[in-house]
């Protein structure tokens, strides 16, 4: 995650100060990698940690990053891993299940 935000930032131009700022934060924080994401040019930052230092890397973020002035809840969160797009074949009854690669 650490190199492919440095490649983004020094080959391909499309990080900012404060999303470079940002990144650097998380890593502070004990992130294990983080990165820019989104459209870049002030999109967004997501950051890989452990679930027990997930609130940490919360609280160091929100304390060292962002302003306490302008900081808003909604603009800093945690999630996990998910699955990513998948495919679903249904039958004509409307029954699906999710298709396997065969």
């Amino acid at each position: 995650m650490n190199l492919s935000h440095a490649s983004l930032q020094s080959l391909y131009e499309c990080s900012h100060e404060a999303l470079d700022s940002l990144v650097e934060c998380c890593i502070q924080a004990g992130a294990y990698g983080a990165r820019l994401t989104g459209a870049g040019w002030g999109g967004c930052v997501v950051a890989l940690t452990n679930k027990s230092n997930a609130d940490s890397l919360l609280k160091h973020v929100e304390a060292h990053f962002y302003n306490p002035d302008h900081f808003k809840p909604d603009l800093i969160f945690k999630t996990k891993p998910q699955p990513g797009a998948q495919v679903f074949r249904c039958d004509e009854n409307g029954d699906c299940e999710i298709a396997t690669l065969e």
